[in-house]
């Protein structure tokens, strides 16, 4: 598995340990302090140590050695609830007796997706279910929840079919901190909603400013952050808490409490923030800052940044040594550490170029150059900070977003003051609470500052050239992408200079999977987006798409049906004047000398029954390949084909998906495309899924490579001399020159 890659063995790494030791004791190297090397090397390997025995000796690991993703069991399963259900009713589940037992050891853990009124956090409850493990991710770009789980020590998951599958056999009376803190969550959220209930966008940006941002919330503003470098602003980090302490210190100072007494006060509040915050990476370095450099006053020791850094960053690997190979740690860190290294030489650098020459005296410095130099100050740190942060978070911008975003350098400028002021009317709405109308009026001064930030995020995003999409400099971008949406789809063609997007799925798979996979492939405009036909699992993320890629064509079939979301998508279309073209049989889409895109169905005058008879069928031909697209086609379709366009069907890859009424892909028109690879794409949940898998039996028996999509998700292509195919999920190959 991915999660076993990252595994550090003791044994080498106390050996790598030992022979530095012995290395820097034999051979010393002037300027570096052999003691310190040795506390650090200590450090690193107690950290390793604790990560071992969590990881690889975990209780947790042993069930899902014994599982199949293919042949989940059922099972009887009796345990305690960790943490409160998430939006997906999702939990931890410490499992106390289970039927069958050999399947789990002592104090094993498992992920439980629930069915109906979800229990509280340390209930006691008793649920069947089906014991599987974590599915990986199918698509390149989507998020890997299984890696995301297994960091959690979490390696299978029990999903109950029904709610009468589960129920609570104790509930627990008992005071939980993390019931506390999702209760807590929720009464600052709704603080912060007062006045602005007719607003939910906006209430949304305010609470993910204040309490950081969720998955299910922003989407459609995400990716504008994402584009401008400014989806920092959802971290809870040091800005909160540099807020949220400022309050306190002010409240307690007119309460007429001393500093050192207001910071052991302060300190509670802090703590109970960051944990109804969530406890994320920032947002724990944030904290342990705060708590350290508060609690240097009670030592009478000076507060050194650097030195609480590093105190967080121990506290968090001892807690969890694979805190190490999470992006949200390395960056927070990483950032944090180069602005405390880097930005005050630079500032000062900036500030000396504003300054008088150095032999003029300071008495004869006019006014004007005296306020130059007043406001060039504050000027220069904010623009050191802006590019310190900007360059040191680069390599995880390339690595984890594949895009480089020079106008975050100027948006980041207006974008972080704007920030500062949304946070101080949130916690003042919040302190406010009491005083009846002062935080509804708070919070709508506070909406009407978010939409500006809000407004001025998407215009900036869409500068051109503000932001750049870069492919992964470690695999060569594949020339055919068929993605895996169940009954939806999506396919991307690369030629040698032109990209076409054939469908786009559903919206919540556009904006988490395809608009992320393209943007790791280096595309960040399309030559084409073509909508099949009228089904949201196949065109339901047209706008979405339209936004990311902004297509220089858009192509729709000619045909009319009662679709209602490709009625609103074309309207969507008008309104924004965006044209969208049709095209019918015989039409060319892209013709040059290498390329083409051709339509051979539907003929513009067709009279037929639902809508996935009247989808356009495309053939992409290039010198690698030709790949047939039928989409949903039934046999109204290749009827029709096979009777008019037979010569036209021949192909070295189709890619086809399910009709929702009927079997097709009859054996004369398998026999006509003659594919060395055909790809079927549906679910398991689909009707059509048993006729599917019998209807690829057939075609394998007969000679042809079929791959069923519910089996090997995405499946990826790659041209030259030899032509070369690869199962995303599976990691199935098929290569042919």
């Amino acid at each position: 598995m991915l999660a076993d890659s990252v595994q550090l063995p003791l044994a080498p790494l106390l050996g790598i340990t030992t022979a530095a030791l012995v290395f820097a004791w034999i051979f010393p190297i002037r300027g570096i302090n052999l003691s310190r090397c040795l506390l650090l090397l200590l450090v690193l390997d107690t950290a390793g140590a604790l990560h071992y025995q969590r990881h690889i000796l975990s209780p947790s690991r042993a069930v899902a050695q014994s599982l199949s993703p293919d042949a989940p069991r059922t099972v009887v399963i009796t345990g305690r609830v960790l943490d409160v259900p998430d939006d997906s009713q999702r939990f931890r589940l410490s499992v106390q007796t289970a039927v069958p037992a050999d399947l789990f050891q002592q104090n094993a853990q498992l992920l439980v997706r629930w069915k109906g009124t979800s229990p509280q956090c340390g209930d006691v409850v008793r649920c069947r279910a089906l014991l599987r493990p974590i599915p990986a991710a199918r698509n390149p770009g989507q998020f890997d929840a299984a890696e995301y789980f297994l960091r959690q020590d979490l390696w299978a998951e029990a999903d109950l079919l029904r709610p009468s599958d589960g129920s609570v056999l104790f509930a627990n009376s008992q005071w939980q901190i993390q019931t506390w803190a999702a209760h807590l969550s929720v009464v600052i959220s709704e603080q912060l909603r007062r006045g602005i209930e007719r607003r939910p966008q906006t209430h949304a940006l305010i609470s993910s400013m204040v309490l950081g941002i969720h998955a299910g919330s922003l989407l459609e503003a995400r990716p504008w952050f994402r584009d401008t470098g400014t989806l920092h602003l959802f971290a809870v980090s040091g800005l909160n808490m540099t807020m949220l302490a400022a309050f306190l210190a002010i409240m307690l100072r007119t309460a007429g409490i001393g500093p050192r007494l207001g910071s052991l006060l302060a300190l509670p509040v802090l703590v109970a923030y960051g944990i109804a915050t969530g406890m994320g990476a920032s947002c724990v370095r944030a904290m342990v800052m705060c708590v350290l450099i508060l609690g240097a006053d009670w030592i009478h020791r000076p507060a050194v940044v650097l030195n609480s850094l590093g105190g967080a960053g121990l506290l968090l690997l001892l807690w969890d040594g694979n805190n190490l190979f999470q992006g949200g740690f390395q960056l927070s860190f990483g950032i944090v550490l180069t602005l405390a290294l880097c930005v005050r030489p630079l500032a000062s650098r900036l500030h000396r170029t504003l300054e008088p020459d150095a032999l003029l005296p300071k008495r004869l410095w006019s006014q004007w150059q005296k306020h130059l130099l007043a406001i060039g100050r504050p000027i220069a740190e904010a623009c050191s900070v802006s590019l310190i942060a900007w360059i040191s978070g680069l390599p995880w911008s390339l690595l984890l977003f594949h895009q480089i975003t020079p106008i975050g350098v100027l948006v980041n400028l207006v974008a972080v003051p704007v920030a500062f002021v949304n946070l101080a009317l949130g916690f003042l709405a919040v302190f406010c609470a009491p005083l009846g109308i002062t935080t509804p009026a708070l919070n709508r001064a506070n909406a009407w500052v978010a939409e500006r930030l809000l407004d001025f995020v998407r215009s900036a995003s869409q500068i051109p050239k503000g932001h750049w999409a870069v492919s992964n400099p470690f695999k060569p971008s594949p020339s055919l992408v068929a993605f895996d949406f169940g009954r939806g789809g999506a396919v991307l063609l690369r030629g040698a200079n032109k990209r076409w997007l054939l469908d786009c799925g559903p919206e919540i798979e556009t904006r988490s999977t395809l608009i992320p996979a393209a943007y790791l492939y280096g595309i960040q405009q399309l030559d084409g987006l073509v909508l099949s036909h009228g089904n949201s699992a196949h065109i339901g993320g047209a706008v979405a798409a339209q936004e990311a890629f902004n297509p220089k064509r858009i192509v729709n079939s000619p045909l009319e049906d009662n679709s209602r979301s490709r009625r609103h998508l074309l309207q969507w279309f008008a309104a924004g004047h965006i044209p969208v073209q049709t095209a019918s049989a015989g039409d060319w889409l892209e013709a040059t000398a290498t390329e083409s895109l051709e339509v051979l169905y539907p003929p513009p005058d067709l009279a037929t029954g639902i809508a996935d008879d009247k989808g356009l069928v495309l053939r992409w031909t290039t010198p690698n390949w030709t790949v047939l697209f039928t989409a949903d086609a039934g046999l109204p379709t290749e009827r029709w084909l096979l009777a008019n366009s037979l010569k036209r069907l021949h192909a070295d890859v189709w890619l086809r998906g399910t009709h929702s009424r009927e079997a097709t892909g009859t054996d004369d028109f398998a026999r006509a495309v003659g594919a060395r690879l055909i790809v079927v794409a549906g679910s398991r949940a689909d009707a059509h899924c048993d006729a599917n898998r019998l209807w690829a039996k057939r075609q394998r028996h007969s000679g042809a490579v079929v791959w069923l999509q519910e089996e090997c998700g995405a499946v990826e292509g790659w041209g030259g001399a030899e032509r070369y195919f690869r199962a995303f999920l599976t990691g199935d190959e098929l290569r042919w020159r």
